[in-house]
């Protein structure tokens, strides 16, 4: 009986990982999208003054 070695697996399989991966990424594109809305909202306000 041969022992894994290395640190265990979180997902069961491909499909499973390549899923998370894309919630993360989309997620990701969702908060940077967010992020520079904010600062265009920032620049302008202050532009303004």
């Amino acid at each position: 009986m041969s022992s894994k070695r290395g640190r265990k697996n979180i997902y069961q399989n491909d499909d499973e990982r390549k899923e998370a991966r894309r919630k993360q990424q989309r997620e990701y594109r969702i908060r940077k999208k967010n992020e520079l809305e904010e600062l265009r909202k920032f620049k302008e306000d202050n532009q303004n003054k």
